[in-house]
């Protein structure tokens, strides 16, 4: 499961050069933002606990909208 995200995550950023992604539209959902600042206060005590999931779930959450 962990692997298929990270896989997943892998295959949407293949066609992305850094720039593009920083010209991406702003995020003005605010049940977004809500989960962005969420998961931004999580990310260093599960990047500490599994590195993998940490950056493959944060990652994906932000090109898949869920």
């Amino acid at each position: 499961m962990i692997f298929d995200e990270h896989d997943q995550l892998q295959q949407v950023l293949v066609h992305q050069s850094i720039p593009a992604l920083a010209d991406l539209p702003e995020i003005t959902d605010p049940q977004k933002l809500v989960a962005l600042r969420i998961l931004s206060g999580l990310f260093a005590p599960v990047y500490i606990a599994k590195p993998i999931l940490s950056i493959s779930k944060f990652v994906s959450s932000l090109f898949s909208g869920k």
